[in-house]
């Protein structure tokens, strides 16, 4: 029973991390799927498309491509994940506290605009019978608007599980020879506050680089289904500049 509490405590006092660990492993896995059905391992490969179809389109024109094998989720849900991911490490790493409610709100509302838009545009689309609809995203802004609001909302959410387990941990008591070393941590924490932008750009920048490498891996790796260029920036119409599949129809 000893042993398990210790287990218990220390789950509790590192969930934060845990957390990112998790997020992190899903998208390696999702990214190992491409690979996985490269090295002929199909069937390991094809359950992964299934389960990630539960929580993805899985539009081969929307994700990144290994091997000509599309990542079994889309190019936005993997850079949400990303950010997320980081936003869990960088609360550990740095104790961000104090961000901001409205945080992930904001974050919300290029990602929002972003796939609004589309939709109107693919219904404008389809009601007219148009090849080439006005609107589509790119993998690029699908990067860039996944990552904008996966890491608002990682920052705001782990640092609000991350605050609420140091105050639980905090109300046991401390020995008189270790408070001066828990007042120099809350007024670091205090002090560091104002830095949650900078470490919010730091996470942004990182996904950016993350996917100028997916980008080239892509298109080295890739004979037939490319890059459009280093941001894989064009705008796909399936049946017009682009194959008409289905979802994951470059899954495994």
């Amino acid at each position: 029973m000893k042993e398990l509490s210790k287990i218990a405590n220390w789950i509790f006092k590192n969930i934060t991390l845990i957390f990112g660990v998790v997020i992190i492993g899903m998208d390696l896995i999702a990214l190992g799927a491409p690979i996985l059905a490269h090295l002929g391992f199909t069937t390991i490969a094809h359950w992964i498309y299934v389960i990630y179809g539960y929580l993805c389109h899985q539009r081969p024109w929307r994700s990144i491509h290994f091997f000509d094998y599309q990542v079994a989720w889309c190019t936005r849900d993997t850079f949400i994940y990303i950010s997320m991911a980081l936003s869990a490490f960088f609360i550990v790493m740095f104790k961000i506290r104090k961000v901001k409610w409205y945080i992930p709100l904001l974050a919300l509302i290029p990602f929002a605009l972003d796939g609004t838009i589309q939709l109107i545009a693919e219904l404008d689309g389809v009601l007219n019978d148009k090849e080439a609809f006005f609107y589509a995203s790119t993998n690029f802004m699908r990067m860039l608007t996944g990552s904008v609001f996966g890491a608002g909302a990682g920052l705001w959410l782990f640092s609000m599980l991350d605050g609420t387990i140091e105050e639980e941990l905090s109300e046991q008591p401390i020995a008189k020879s270790q408070q001066p070393i828990a007042d120099r941590r809350y007024k670091a924490i205090k002090d560091r506050s104002g830095k949650n932008i900078l470490y919010y750009l730091v996470i942004l920048l990182i996904c950016l680089i993350t996917y100028l490498g997916f980008v080239q891996i892509w298109n080295i790796t890739s004979d037939k289904y490319k890059p459009s260029g280093l941001l894989d920036h064009k705008r796909y119409f399936p049946g017009y500049n682009y194959e008409d599949v289905g979802r994951a129809g470059h899954g495994g």
